[in-house]
């Protein structure tokens, strides 16, 4: 029997897909790709929570 195993790790290939996709369609900006799914549909309560943490998290790592 051979065995396999992924050249990448999973979260390190996610993160390159997730900046190709950025890129190719939103020219690399974060903000209008935001601004697309906000547009695009109705946000929950919980959705803008989870962003609200996220943007917190990011903004408190340079303290």
């Amino acid at each position: 029997a051979k065995r396999y195993y992924p050249a990448l790790r999973r979260e390190d290939a996610a993160r390159d897909e997730t900046e190709s996709f950025l890129s190719k369609v939103y020219g690399g900006s974060l903000g209008l790709m935001m601004s697309a799914m906000v547009e695009s549909r109705q946000l929950s309560e919980s959705d803008i929570a989870e962003l609200s943490a996220i943007l917190d998290k990011a903004g408190g790592e340079g303290e």
